[in-house]
Order: structure tokens, then sequence, then C-alpha cells
């Protein structure tokens, strides 16, 4: 008889050190993916301006002294407080606790599987796997957004619900913290905890009276005590309830068309529809204990949520907190399909339908993964912002905020759609152009569904009389030429470009007395500004409110040059100079068309200054020198009732006899021209 040697271990006795060993490796393949599609929303530096201002003393705002809850992750903002004021970079660790708490998440599912199949210990990693190698869920881990922590809380509380329900917990208390913390983490946390409440309140009513009083004080010492005494602080500090984003997101006019599109995109790219034919299938014929069944009705009404809200802009961020119930709900169904082949009389048939499962889920966590490792994989959802889209490093954030120190004063006002990372390391006050922090913005109403948090714009004329002298700054690397944008230079090498409601003259003399280099597409404006115009006894300023000097064709300019209020787009028309200039949209109507020559001139100057606007239609909507009646130089319009000077280089021709033609040659969309202050300069 063979005697087993007491120093050697059995395959039983390996199993632990095993799966010890295959969830470590698991966790390590999802912090490995978390660390490869790290990026930092633009979302997430709006939240960071909010902890910095709070870890400062101002209290949670985004601009000084406006009291404006543009946040809707209130726990996540408290965190990234503390951060900053032990002195840790926000943006850094935001990153560190996102994949921290993506472990945690991992964590969870793994315990909560061991309670649950824990006869099957190799079944238990089924959803580790399956979330570690999911994009959906490893992407948002590192945004700095608050996903990950909320995707943590959301499955705690599955798993909590859990212990209490099987009566392992004598009390809820420690489900109802996870509740709060979940609710003050996203809002949609009051809809899932209004829900967990009701699935306990039903379940819990069953069991003797002393159990259910239990509950009741637990939730109302832990849960409705702090949540009311949350919603004074609200009321005092805020003057509201609901937050400004309720004010900008929510509106009467639902997307449920565009919510089918994001929920439908999100199924091709993770797959999920092959998760859901065991899981439905399963469902019919075996049904899932109550709890489970519980929580399967809770994601599908979060999901419902979704669609009627119309998804979001930022990839699938929305479905990242439910990936680890769905993990789990696939789980379940695997369990049930391989208990009920295990119960086959026939070995064949035993051996042949679990080999075949098997083979069914190791396609679908393969199919599952093949958007995290191929990138052309992906689906795109063609108005969903790319992780390189929405990416916004921190060296960003830092030039940005570096660039505004040393050209602007404390008092002056930016404006930007980008509301984060131009904000987040600076206190100058900016202006939310798509209304998340504002709340003139926010609370206008619309006619139309778009992308969501991006249907509401600065009304007209907001901006200007805020006074924004930065509108959309950026900072590059270069002047830039061809784009209707002004280009500041602000140290070697590097310049901001941006647009404003400043005119041209007003940004010349707040910059250039300061010694900076201002642009409008490519030409120096300080230069332009700085030089006298030559004397000339030709009526090139058109102050004299006719058209003296000028022969007139056609009916497109009038019987003589417009002036404010003249026609409907004079209203739209800036950085005309003096009281007259020229503009062909006779009548309120690009229809007519028309010509201005001036009289001859001898070219005096070695430059040919002039403000230009209107159409983009060269050789139609024109200006031109001619020059022994050829064209020497010839300008279009911009597609702008903005006006912005425009300067030729006439050396070669200087000593010269020339003309000016104004040309509107155009009957379309912008067929007209505007012109004014034309001058020679030295």
């Amino acid at each position: 008889m063979l005697m087993r040697d007491p120093n050697k271990f059995t395959m039983i006795q390996w199993m632990p050190l095993c799966l010890t060993l295959a969830i470590v490796l698991v966790i390590a393949i999802a912090v490995y993916n978390s660390l490869a599609l790290r990026f930092i929303v633009d979302d997430a530096y709006i939240t960071m301006r909010y902890s910095r201002h709070l870890a400062e003393g101002h209290g949670p705002v985004y601009n000084l002294g406006e009291r404006v809850e543009g946040y809707t992750n209130f726990l996540w903002m408290v965190i990234l407080s503390l951060v900053y004021k032990i002195g840790l970079d926000m943006p850094s660790s935001s990153q560190i606790l996102g994949i921290t708490f993506g472990v945690g998440t991992l964590l969870v599912v793994w315990m909560l599987s061991f309670q649950l199949w824990g006869k099957r210990k190799w079944l238990t990693l089924l959803p580790l796997i399956i979330l570690a190698n999911n994009r959906t869920f490893t992407l948002w881990s590192t945004s700095g957004l608050e996903t990950s922590l909320f995707t943590f809380l959301l499955t705690l509380s599955f798993y909590l619900s859990y212990v209490v329900l099987d009566n392992q917990l004598h009390t809820s208390g420690w489900l109802a913290l996870s509740c709060l913390l979940l609710m003050l983490t996203r809002p949609e946390g009051a809809m899932i905890t209004a829900l967990v409440f009701l699935m306990l309140l039903f379940y819990r009513s069953r069991f003797r009276l002393s159990v259910f009083k239990k509950d009741v004080r637990a939730w109302l010492v832990v849960f409705i005590v702090p949540l009311m005494l949350y919603g004074l602080w609200k009321l005092y500090f805020y003057h509201d309830l609901l937050p400004n984003t309720f004010y900008n997101k929510v509106n009467s006019i639902q997307y449920f068309s565009r919510g089918f599109k994001y929920l439908s995109s999100f199924l091709v790219e993770s797959w999920l529809y092959l998760w859901l034919i065991p899981i439905v299938v399963v469902f019919i014929i075996r049904r899932p204990f109550p709890w489970m069944m519980s929580w399967m009705v809770i994601v599908a009404l979060y999901v419902l949520y979704t669609v009627w809200v119309g998804g979001d802009w930022m990839g699938f961020r929305y479905y990242a907190p439910i990936m680890p119930l769905m993990a789990m709900f696939l789980t379940w169904a695997s369990s049930e399909v391989f208990a009920w082949f295990g119960e086959r009389e026939s070995v064949p048939k035993r051996v042949l339908g679990i080999s075949a499962f098997s083979l069914y889920l190791v396609s679908v966590v393969c199919m599952s993964s093949a958007s995290t490792y191929f990138p052309e994989k992906r689906h795109i959802f063609e108005e969903l912002a790319t992780r390189s889209m929405m990416n916004m490093p921190k060296s960003l954030a830092e030039e940005t905020a570096e660039a505004l120190a040393i050209v602007l004063k404390p008092d002056e006002v930016i404006a930007h759609s980008f509301a984060g990372f131009p904000a987040v390391y600076t206190d100058i006050r900016v202006i939310d152009m798509l209304g998340q922090n504002d709340p003139v913005i926010s609370r206008q109403k619309i006619s139309e569904r778009s992308t969501p948090g991006h249907e509401k714009h600065a009304p007209p004329g907001y901006l200007s009389k805020n006074r924004a002298i930065f509108l959309y700054p950026w900072v590059v690397e270069r002047v830039f030429f061809d784009d209707r944008v002004y280009t500041l230079k602000y140290k070697e090498g590097k310049y901001i470009k941006f647009n404003s409601t400043w005119s041209p003259a007003e940004l010349v003399k707040r910059f250039g007395d300061e010694g900076f280099e201002i642009y409008y597409e490519g030409v120096l404006l300080n230069k332009i500004y700085s030089v006298s115009p030559l004397p000339s006894s030709i009526n090139f300023d058109f102050e004299t409110g006719n058209y003296k000097d000028w022969q007139v064709k056609g009916r497109a300019f009038d019987r003589r040059p417009a002036y404010p209020g003249k026609w409907d787009n004079t209203v739209r028309i800036k950085n005309y100079q003096g009281n007259f200039y020229v503009n062909s949209f006779l009548n309120n109507s690009d229809f007519e068309t028309g010509e201005l020559l001036s009289t001859p001139f001898t070219l005096s100057g070695n430059y040919i200054r002039f403000l230009i606007g209107g159409g983009y239609h060269p050789r139609k909507t024109c200006i031109n020198l001619l020059v022994d009646g050829n064209v020497v130089k010839t300008a279009s319009g911009n597609g702008s009732e903005e006006m912005h000077y425009v300067m030729w280089d006439v050396k070669k021709y200087r000593g010269e006899s020339a003309r000016i033609q104004i040309v509107d040659d155009s009957d379309e969309k912008w067929g007209h021209i505007l012109i004014d202050d034309i001058a020679q300069v030295e």
C-alpha cells in the first residue's frame, strides 16, 4: 500500500493559493488597462476648481463671490478638496483614487461572488476577468471624474443589500451609509437609493417588528438626518436645493431617439447583447432569487433613465457603474446553466453542454475585450467624443493659467465652452459658455434637443455686457493667418489664440501699451493702429456721408454710405470707424449687385490699410487695387459682420496712379461686402 507524503500539497490544498494568485493577476491587468487608457476630461477640472476654492476658504464656488452649484459630485469634490489641502496634486491624485476605487470594486465583486458561488471557485473569477478587460469599466477609472467612486459605492450597496437580506447583519445601517454616499456622489444615486430602500422595506417587513424598527432607526440616523442637514446647507449657501446643472441639462423636451442610439452603440461596442442572451433565457426558465431580481429591475430602470436623458457626450460613461452588476448577472446565469448541465444523467451530454457553454463564455470575454486592446474594433457613435478628444492634460491647464496670469488683470473676464482646464489654476472670472456654471445661460429655453449638456449657449449680448476680453483662449505656438481669430504673443514662441468682444482698437490699447504683440489673421495690429494715415483729399473714410470721389454702378451700394441702423445687419456690424461705411446689404438683401470706383490717386505710401467684412466670395464680393487698369491686390470678406483690418504692401507701385474698386457681384448667401477707413500709410 502506497503512503501519501504528508509534506506534499494536494490539488485541494493548492486551490486557495492558485485562486489568490489569479485574483492578483486579474487586478494587475485591470490596473494596467486603466493606466494605458488614462486621460483627464475637462469636466474634471471644473470640479477641481470648486475643490481648490473650498480648500482655500472661499467655499465651493466656481467664480469667487458667485454662489452657483455647477457640480453634481459633492462627495468627490470634498475628497479632492482634502487632497489639495494636504498639498497633493489633484489631477494625479484623482487618477490614483480612481484606480483605487476600481480595485475596491473588483474586490467587492469577488467577495460577493465567493458567497454566492463559493462551491465553484473558478466561477468567482469570471466577473473579475470580464471587468478587468472591459474598456468601459477601466477607461473611466482614470478620467479625473467621480465615475469610479460611484461605481464602487453602487457595487458596495449591491453587496451590502445581499448581506442584509441574508441576515448576516442585524441592521441595515451600513447599507444606509453606502446609499447616502452614493447619493452624494452622483444625482442618479437618489433614484437608485429610493429603489434600494423600497426593496428593503418589501423584504424586511416580513421579519419581526423589532428587526423592521431597527432598519427604520438606522436609515433615520445614518441617511435621513445627514441628508436633511446637507439640504439645509445647500439652501443656505446656494439658495436652491437643485444644482445649476439641473436647469442646464433637464428640459421639457426629451431625446429618446438619441438615447436609444446611445444605448445601441454601447451594446455593439461592449458586445453586451451576448451577455444578455443567457441572462434573459435563464431569467425566464429559472427565475433568480428575489434579491437578484430586484437589482435587475434597478439596473433596467437606470438604463431607461439614460435613454430618457439622451445619453451622454463623453463616451459610455453612464454605463460604467452598472458593468460590475451586469458581470454578476452573467455569472449568475452561467452558474445556473452549468448547474443545469451538471444535472444531466448522460455523461456525454453533460460534458458537451458544459464544454459548449464554456466556449461561449470564452468568446464573450474575448469579444467584450476587443475594444480595449484593438482600437479599430471600437464602434464610434458619431456624436460621442473620443478619449483623445476629451483628454486635457495637466500641462495644458498649467500653461493656460500661466499665460492668463501674465497678460490679464485680476478683474478681467474670459469666456470658454471648455470651463475646466482654463479655469482650474486661476481665479480669473470665467463665463461657462455652455451654462453649467452660469445661472443665466442654464435657465434659457430650448426648442429642440441636441448633444446633452451642449444645447444652451450665451444669449446675444451677454458676453459683450460682461466685457469678456478673451473668448475660447487657447495656448498655441504660432500666429494664425487663416482663421478669424486674434493671436497674442505673451512670451517668446508662445501665443494665446482667442476671439473677443472687445474691438481691435481696444485690444491694441489694452495689450499694446504693455508691450504685447497682437495679431488678427496674421496682421500685426500694433503696427496698423500705431501709424497715422497719410493726408488724402479723397473721401476714403466716407465720413462726408456721400460717395464724393466715387463712381457708383448698380444698386447694391445705395445712393450714400450706410450708417448704424440703416439695414438689419448693422446691429451685428462691428469695428467700423466714425459714422459711415460701405455696406452692400441693400434693403436687407444680398440680391442686388454693384460697384464703387474711386477717382485716380497717387500711391504715396508703402502700404494701404482698410477695414473689411461681409461675405467671402473672392472676385465677387471684394475690394481691388487697380494699377493701369489691372487688379494688383484684392481681398474678400470673411463671412462675418465684424470688420477687420487688412494691409496691402504697395511699395513696388509707389508713385504710380491707382484706383480702388469695391465690388459686389454676388447674389448668393453672404453676397455683400463691408468696407471702411481706407488709408495710405508709411
